[in-house]
């Protein structure tokens, strides 16, 4: 038995059935050298108690069931994936600060689709599902600490976000681009705002009195919102309603943007059996290649994702002059910080809002005009091209 010590931390080892124990400590060599005395007293006593050593593996498989069906376990079961492989076999126990950190360091340096380096909120994302999984083991009474928390690991920096932003006129362009099925989607997204699930979820029996209300089943935040309609989507969802009774009844649970045609797959069935045909209709799917074509036809950035229209409107909305508070409640956003993240102002905006300094003196001023006060000129409100129109 005895106290070493590893990098910056203090460990002690002791043998216990003829098997030698590691532990590490912390960063003092006293509480090190206490613990192995308290250690030792239990051994002899006969009241000491044998180390945990629980799977890693089956800690990662029950906190994996009980994200299924959660909002976002679609992206985040590729992450819990990652995680498995890298810390498969391993002991809860024995997964320290550094194991942590050598975990993140394997992140950064992972290859990027495209080349470049691995950006800080996707290894950010990684680490905060490492860390709700050891915070489950700290639940369960397997460790004492959480090893992953943010006061013991330095998560690399998230950076500023995307910058990716439309003008008015390469907004139009890109509109004018769009397939006949993909163009009022894409004018929905620029006129409200909503999430590209939103919209393909959008149902008939949603939209009344000139708004659209999404219940809490389907949002992000799982709160229920309403959503303004502006002029130009309320005509278009009158135009879609109206074409399709032509052919048959408007059901209030169909889809508002249905798929322009329905795929034929065949689900497997046993050894030697042609499995049953199945139709699919998945929106999501099928608008992706028209998009990319309509971005490649209106000479718009093809890195542009679907989801940055979404920014795009909220930086439009806000250039409008439309206050923060009413745009949270629009667009869902719990939190009002992600203004940093979601709106860019343009430089033109930024320059006609620093006209608007107050003259605070003016040349010459007298000692007596100083002393009476200076006065400010009042700055005529700001007005904004395009702000009538919207998007």
């Amino acid at each position: 038995m005895g106290v070493y010590k590893r990098g910056d931390t203090w460990c002690i080892s002791y043998f216990l059935n003829g098997l030698r124990v590691r532990k590490a400590i912390g960063a003092s060599k006293k509480k090190a050298e206490a613990e192995l005395e308290a250690i030792r007293t239990d051994i002899r006593g006969g009241r000491y108690k044998e180390p945990r050593r629980d799977s890693f593996d089956d800690l990662l498989t029950d906190y994996d069931k009980q994200q299924q069906g959660k909002k976002g376990y679609r992206t985040e079961k590729y992450i819990i994936q990652r995680i498995g492989d890298y810390f498969k076999g391993a002991i809860v126990q024995d997964i320290g600060v550094r194991e942590v950190e050598a975990f993140m360091a394997y992140l950064c340096k992972l290859p990027v689709k495209g080349g470049g380096e691995r950006g800080g909120s996707d290894v950010n994302h990684h680490m905060v599902c490492l860390c709700s999984i050891l915070q489950k083991a700290v639940l369960w009474e397997w460790i004492d600490r959480n090893p992953a928390v943010t006061d013991k690991v330095k998560r690399p920096p998230k950076g500023d976000g995307r910058d990716s932003l439309l003008t008015v006129e390469e907004a139009g362009r890109l509109l004018g681009a769009c397939l006949p099925h993909l163009h009022p989607i894409v004018l929905c997204a620029l006129d409200t705002g909503m999430r590209k699930s939103e919209i393909l979820g959008l149902r008939w029996s949603e939209i009344r009195d000139g708004m659209i209300h999404l219940p809490a089943s389907r949002t992000k935040t799982g709160k229920a919102r309403k959503v303004p309609l502006a002029d130009a989507i309320g005509k278009e969802l009158q135009r879609i309603k109206e074409g399709r009774r032509v052919k048959a009844v408007v059901s209030l649970f169909d889809l508002v943007f249905q798929p322009p045609r329905e795929r034929k797959t065949r689900k497997m069935g046993k050894e030697g059996e042609r499995g049953k045909l199945y139709i699919v209709t998945d929106p999501m799917k099928d608008i992706r290649a028209a998009w990319d074509a309509a971005k490649v036809k209106a000479g718009i950035n093809p890195g542009l994702h679907f989801h940055d229209l979404r920014r795009t409107w909220r930086s439009h909305m806000k250039m409008a002059g439309v206050d923060s508070f009413t745009l949270n409640l629009i667009d869902g956003h719990a939190n009002p910080k992600i203004e940093t993240v979601y709106t860019q102002l343009d430089d033109e905006h930024m320059k006609r809002a620093i006209a608007h300094v107050p003259t605070w003196h003016k040349s010459g001023t007298s000692g007596a005009g100083k002393e009476k006060g200076l006065q400010a000129e009042s700055p005529q409100p700001l007005v904004f091209p395009g702000a009538e129109g919207g998007i």
